[in-house]
């Protein structure tokens, strides 16, 4: 008998390794190959000596299965890995977890980074988020700190997420409350703060097992919650701890709370699983077959219309397995007791472009009440059969969702088959034209529409809704909706036209009505006043004018009032509403900034409001009825003109208050209650604040995770007691006096925060110089401030920064080469300080590096040769000493490139993958040869300046193959002049859902993040420097060449450079003809061409550039007359100077033929020379005269001349008298006078080269400006034909006076 028993249980396991081995695929070798790259990236960071024992069985042996391997699972049929686990490694200290290495991993269901010690994730984090299969997540036991990330929420298959064991803080966003499938949930040992609320577990109706505990004292959980439906609560009071048991019919756990705040999870009585499993299998019926073949067929259709590579995630787990019970397959809900399908739902975003859904496919499901397509994109529906009519065989369909798709208005006429409806959600779709009233005549059971989203036009319907009568929550927000007074002349308000025959204001039972965001005007329709039942009403952010009606105060069952964003004016009083009892929410200003609102009074309101928005109302003290609010969590007063002190009062009576916004008021002195307060985000930026910050403002908002104190005046050192603020995750102390060092537990204690802008003080010592506790910081922000020193070691480990700014400090030494070790780096700003040395390689090495701005420092040596950027680089490198030439491959991943005044040499490079440069500033260098054709390759050319260089050669004349001339759609973001992406802060989230039960979706508060990265470029136009800054670029096409040696005729093709704003060719040697093409200049504001030598005439059709606002061509040879007309009779003298030839109104020259001739065309060259430099004899014979009209009344014998020489006398007396005889042996004079000569002057490196004053471009080189002051010099810098004419403009000046008798 027992050799019996063991052959079966042999066979057993036969069968079982057959069904093992029948079933078995290899794994995927790209992804065999991406194990084997983690685990090298493991050993980098490991410890050493312990890189021989990292994932030992993970070995490069072709023979070796890595579905085998320790940690490793894989899918039994597609081969594909499933769980990855690390195990037990010993890693360096503050070790960093590269999510890139998940990214080939595909299908996995299990990930385990447990027990590690990581300190932080990098890459994104959004890459957890994107794993869709992802079925269990285990963090614990790592060094993870700052907030759990929000996209978690969004892993709706995750059953297992284990968090514990790790450092982080703040409090468990509202968004995981959508993580349904959820079975264990440990957040357990955290530093965790703030208030807790059972009610986030709410929705989690598969929750077995939750585990919550906090290393802080700060973290207080409610247990005042009916979060459980169906349960029994009981409660007992203790002095220790408050114990509370939650009994339901699938499980059961018990609470207790102590003083430190743990929750422990008792075993599950294995008498009640028992008892529950045996309910289970005895009410047990698999599904219709009927149903489980259409369902099979539904998927099929599906995935005959999903790309092909995505064929593998559609609804997977309907599988033709007949022992899957397809009731509880992935969306699919079924009847207990019938098991019919009741609810279908699935989501298959990778559809084929335009594809439509068969409706004839749902028919098989008689007693479906639930329909969710929503998030496929389907374009359309059909039904070969049934036509329009499909949706009518489903005749207990009760709610359709479909939502987030691209279906258009075909899709009516099947909606109107569909009247069992009460549900409809066709939000955000591409729905558009006027509202379709009549293809909802037969939808008369509906209860809730929510159509926002979408791109309806015209008025609102206003008598569309005659038979909805059973509507009680409508939702038209973020449409184009519009309309005016006096619609066909029938109604006063557009809301209420025509409310015999039907319409808005005709449903009585509507409860909820949102209109915001679209572009209704007129003043508030008086008709809403009587929908009595009405408990949320959004007309936020229209264009609706006049006064606010009293009747509001009729409205007694309201709940939530948003009037934001409109226009509206004159007087307003919140007493209006002091009856309205069930009113929470109130939200109300203008954007005409006329609305007056009156807070003032000794009413006493009925309700106790739970948000205020109450900004630009024009207040002018703090509202009188919040004196009587208990149950704040928002309060914005922001943008008023609110004086006095700070109300802190408003924390002491509210201690739910979370919101407290008051920036842009004219509040004097800060002060704060003397009792810690659970404030969360606190805004008090742009008032008049002057004291010092309250040393104490760490131990009384313990709790703030958002603080901008930014644009006061606030004084003195920042407080120590800000380390404790251990949740602060944004803070702005920008823009004050603030002064001293950073506070060490400042550095140490605020490890949550990942903003920080401390711009614009007067902060001192150096910048980090050990390391600093912000773990997770985003951005750092130092600049204008008085930092000295070197680049701290401390940001060494600041691993998460995207963004770091500490230019205009007084920082020294070299950028560090570990700086490109921070390979989240987006921007890098340096700029303003004393930095030398080389730019190092390693900083172009970084891959999301977007903007570098190392301008105005001392650095010197090559370029590096180009940047791995996986965007578009913005470098500025411009006033520094960097040399050698420019790389040809430098423009690559290039939008901006900034090189101006450095000692560059050679030829402009004849640049390669220049598709993304659009700003290209070469002026001021050494720069020779001619200006490569390969520069109108840049097809996106918007800035182009090579000005004070020594290029030569011609001006190329393929720029109109640029976008100077044919312009191009500007797809540029504010990313591509310097703004790096910001986002949404989601610090704090208030569903109003949590304020009282809403049947509409509400949009939940949240903050914009947008970080200031803007950059600041300088181009010549109308001969000034003007600043263009981020986006303002966009705006500006530039061309300058100018102060360089071009020659040769100017072509005619630039007069097709249509886009071109502002042109400059001065100072150059081109010659020939104005190009007359230059009339089609049609944008040209300014246009210079002078220093040059062009002759001929003035073309008249440059009178037609209207845009013109700066022209000049002087000291040139042109001749004729001076065009009349337009833009160019604004012009004066000064743009026409040096041309003697000209005549006209504009330089008061009489164009007479009598006393003006004009030279014929045939001009000989040396004579067109010498009229080009007239200015220059001019010059030089008015300093001749003065000279010899100076010498030669000296020689004369007179008062004055006894006199000067007397003068003259005194003053080398009293220079001698300032030098004793021992300065006077040392030499002293002579030094004196060697100092002040010419030869020393010249020579100074002020007065060498081309520098240019700041506020214009230098005319001349300041050597230009000194002579060797030798007889005959001359000869080195005047032709003899120049002499003689110079001398001959001196004897006609002086042929009269006697003074050149000398020549007898």
């Amino acid at each position: 008998m027992k050799g019996k028993v063991f052959l079966g249980q042999y066979l057993i396991w036969v069968i079982v390794l057959l069904g093992q081995l029948h079933g078995y695929k290899s794994c995927i070798q790209k992804e065999r190959n991406a194990l084997l790259e983690l685990k090298q990236y493991l050993i980098s960071i490991s410890e050493e000596g312990q890189s021989d024992y990292v994932l030992t069985t993970w070995t490069n042996d072709t023979k070796s299965q890595c579905c085998w391997w320790e940690g490793v699972k894989c899918s039994r049929t597609s081969g594909r890995v499933t769980k990855i686990a690390f195990g037990d490694l010993f890693l360096k200290e503050s070790s960093f977890f590269n999510l890139s290495w998940l990214h080939p991993f595909e299908e996995v269901q299990s990930l385990d980074l447990s027990e590690c010690a990581f300190s932080a994730l990098f890459d994104d984090i959004e890459v957890f988020c994107g794993m869709k299969n992802l079925q269990e997540l285990y963090l614990s036991g790592n060094y993870f700190s700052g907030r759990l990330p929000l996209c978690l929420g969004g892993l709706n298959n995750l059953r297992v997420l284990d968090l514990s064991l790790n450092q982080l803080s703040g409090n468990l966003p509202s968004r995981f409350s959508r993580l349904e499938s959820l079975e264990y949930l440990s957040l357990s040992d955290n530093n965790f703060t703030g208030l807790f609320s059972l009610n986030l577990l709410a929705n989690l109706t598969k929750l077995k097992v939750f585990k919550l505990s906090s290393t802080s004292d700060m973290l207080l959980v409610d247990t005042e919650t009916t979060w459980l439906p169906n349960c029994r609560i009981t409660h007992s009071l203790s002095s220790r701890f408050l114990q509370q048991s939650i009994a339901c019919s699938s499980w059961i756990f018990q609470l207790i709370i102590s003083t430190e705040c743990s929750l422990m999870i008792l075993d599950i009585k294995y008498l009640i699983w028992v008892i529950l499993l045996l309910g289970q299998i005895h009410g047990y019926k698999s599904c219709i077959e009927e149903e489980r073949k259409a369902l099979l067929d539904l998927k099929k259709y599906l995935i005959s219309v999903t790309e092909e590579s995505w064929f593998h995630y559609v609804l997977p787990t309907w599988t033709n397995d007949t022992k899957s019970d397809c009731c509880h397959w992935e969306g699919v809900k079924c009847n207990r007791t019938s098991q019919r399908v009741t609810e279908i739902a699935f989501n298959t975003p990778f559809f084929k472009q335009d594809s439509l859904l068969n409706l004839s496919l749902l028919h098989p499901f008689e007693y479906v009440r639930s329909l969710d397509i929503s998030r496929n994109f389907f374009i359309g529906l059909f039904d070969d059969v049934e036509g329009y009519k499909s949706l009518g065989r489903l005749r207990n369909l009760e709610i359709l969702n479909l939502a987030s798709n691209k279906f258009n208005n075909s899709i009516f006429p099947f909606l109107n088959a569909a009247t069992s409806l009460t549900t409809l959600f066709i939000q955000k779709n591409r729905l558009s034209g006027h509202f379709p009233a009549k293809e909802f005549k037969d939808l008369t059971n509906l209860e809730l529409m929510d159509m926002s989203g979408n791109k309806f036009n015209g008025s609102i319907p206003i008598g569309g809704f005659p038979k909805l009568r059973k509507m009680k929550a409508l939702d038209l927000s973020s449409n184009n909706f519009s309309g005016s007074m006096g619609l066909e002349g029938k109604s006063k308000h557009i809301l209420c036209y025509s409310i015999k025959t039907g319409g808005i204001c005709e449903m009585k039972n509507i409860q909820e009505l949102d209109l915001s965001q679209n572009k209704l005007v007129g003043q508030f329709p008086l008709c809403l006043n009587g929908l009595t039942g009405l408990q949320v009403l959004d007309l936020s952010s229209n264009q609706l004018t006049g006064k606010l009606p009293s009747s509001l105060g009729n409205l007694k069952s309201l709940k939530y009032l948003s009037l934001l964003d409109n226009n509206f004016e004159g007087f307003f009083s919140v007493g209006w509403l002091a009856n309205l009892s069930e009113l929470s929410v109130l939200k109300l200003n203008s954007k005409s900034k006329l609305l007056l609102v009156d807070s003032e009074g000794s009413w006493k309101p009925k309700f106790q409001l739970s948000v205020v928005e109450l900004p630009s109302c024009n207040l002018v003290k703090v509202p009188n009825f919040l004196l009587h609010q208990k149950d704040l969590s928002r309060l914005d007063l922001s943008n008023n003109k609110i004086y006095g002190d700070f109300p802190h009062w408003l924390l002491v009576n509210n201690t739910k208050l979370e919101v407290l916004f008051l920036q842009n008021n004219l509040f004097a002195t800060f002060h704060l209650p003397k009792s810690a307060h659970k404030l969360l985000l606190l805004d008090v930026s742009a008032n008049d604040f002057s004291n010092l910050l309250p040393e104490d403002i760490g131990w009384v908002l313990p709790q703030l995770q958002y603080m901008k104190l930014a644009d006061n005046n606030f004084q003195g050192f920042l407080p120590s007691s800000l380390g404790n603020m251990k949740g602060i995750g944004y803070l702005d102390i920008s823009h004050n006096s603030f002064h001293g060092k950073l506070p060490r537990s400042f550095v140490m204690g605020c490890y949550s925060i990942y903003v920080l802008r401390l711009s614009h003080n007067q902060l001192s010592g150096e910048v980090l110089p050990e390391s600093a506790n912000f773990t997770g910081i985003w951005e750092l922000s130092m600049d204008n401030n008085l930092f000295t020193g070197k680049i701290g070691q401390g940001l060494r480990n600041l691993r998460g920064l995207q963004l770091l700014d500490i230019s205009n400090n007084n920082l020294t030494g070299v950028i560090p080469s570990w700086i490109g070790e921070l390979q989240n780096l987006n921007a890098l700003l340096l700029s303003n300080n004393s930095l030398e040395g080389e730019i190092p390689i390693s900083l172009f090495n970084i891959l999301f590096l977007k903007l570098v701005d190392l301008s105005a420092n001392t650095l010197s040596g090559d370029i590096p040769p180009h940047v791995n950027s996986s965007g578009h680089a913005l470098l500025l490198f411009q006033d520094n000493n960097l040399s050698g030439v420019i790389p040809d491959t430098l423009l690559m991943h290039v939008a901006v490139l900034d090189l101006r005044n450095n000692r560059l040499s050679g030829n402009i490079p004849a640049f390669t993958n220049t598709q993304y440069t659009h700003t290209l500033l070469l002026r001021g260098n050494n720069l020779t040869g001619s200006i490569p054709r390969q520069l109108c390759g840049l097809q996106d050319i918007k800035l182009l300046d090579l000005a004070n260089n020594r290029l030569n050669g011609s001006i190329p004349s393929c720029f109109s193959n640029t976008s100077f001339a044919f312009g191009k759609e500007d797809t540029l973001s504010d990313q591509h002049y310097g703004g790096v992406s910001g986002g949404v802060i989601q610090l704090y989230e208030q569903e109003y859902s949590m304020l009282f039960k809403s049947l509409i979706v509400l949009g939940s508060f949240t903050i914009d993040y947008v970080p200031d990265t803007q950059i600041k470029i300088e181009f010549a136009t109308k001969h000034r420097y003007d600043t263009y800054l981020g986006g303002n670029l966009k705006l500006l096409y530039g061309l300058d060449l100018s102060d360089n040696e071009l020659s040769g005729d100017i072509p005619a093709d630039l007069g097709g450079l249509l886009e071109l704003q502002a042109l400059n060719l001065s100072r150059n040697k081109l010659s020939g003809l104005i190009p007359e093409s230059f009339s089609g200049l049609k944008n040209v504001e300014s246009l210079d061409l002078s220093f040059n030598r062009l002759q001929g005439r003035i073309p008249s059709q440059l009178t037609e550039l209207n845009s013109l606002a700066v022209f000049s061509v002087s000291f040139n040879n042109l001749s004729g007359v001076i065009p009349q007309g337009k833009q160019f009779n604004t012009f004066g003298t000064q743009s026409y100077l040096g041309n003697p030839l000209l005549c006209g109104q504009s330089i008061n020259t009489s164009c007479d033929g009598s006393h003006f001739q004009e030279p014929d065309n045939g001009v000989e060259a040396d004579e067109s020379t010498v009229d080009m430099v007239s200015f220059y004899w001019s010059l030089a014979a008015g300093y001749v005269a003065i000279l010899i009209g100076i010498c030669s009344s000296l020689s004369f014998d007179s008062p004055w001349r006894r006199f000067w020489f007397y003068l003259v006398d005194v003053f080398i007396h009293k220079a001698k008298s300032l030098l004793c005889d021992e300065e006077e042996e040392n030499g002293v004079a002579e030094n004196v006078v060697k100092l002040c000569s010419f030869e020393t002057l010249k020579n100074l490196e002020a007065n060498k080269g081309d520098k240019e004053r700041e506020d214009r471009p230098a005319v001349y080189a300041n050597s230009a400006y000194f002579r060797k002051g030798k007889v005959g010099d001359w000869a080195n810098y005047l032709t003899p034909e120049m002499a003689a004419r110079i001398d001959g403009l001196v004897e006609e000046t002086f042929k009269d006076t006697g003074l050149l008798q000398h020549d007898q």
